[in-house]
């Protein structure tokens, strides 16, 4: 969890002391990204907003639509992000025995497989 403005216009929310935790809480990276309901908009459809006010031809919004569909995937778990890829590699190893050690072997493996990518 983040502490983050509750508004995107946060100067109007607490004045001018910048010392308040007025007009902040504790949101996650997915409410942050994506929006907390009616509590928070969220990055991407504050983009998606500006977008819709702006004159960007149809295939460059096509192509801005992909990013922003990843980083909503990433930002909500629905695509692991690398710590998690690398985790469920090392946790699955035939090597691992859940002591939290990262033998040679391991690692040996792990950097082949990501030469292959």
């Amino acid at each position: 969890m983040f502490y983050f403005r509750n508004h995107t216009k946060f100067a109007a929310s607490v004045g001018n002391n910048c010392n308040t935790m007025s007009g902040i809480s504790k949101y996650s990276v997915d409410e942050i990204i994506n929006g907390k309901n009616s509590q928070f908009v969220g990055f991407i459809p504050l983009i998606h907003s500006y977008l819709d006010k702006s004159p960007i031809k149809t295939d460059a919004r096509k192509k801005v639509q992909k990013y922003l569909d990843f980083i909503n995937k990433k930002a909500s778990g629905e695509i692991p992000t690398t710590a998690q890829k690398i985790r469920s590699f090392m946790t699955s190893h035939k090597d691992y025995k859940r002591d939290s050690v990262v033998s040679e072997s391991m690692t040996y493996d792990f950097l082949m497989t990501c030469h292959q990518i």
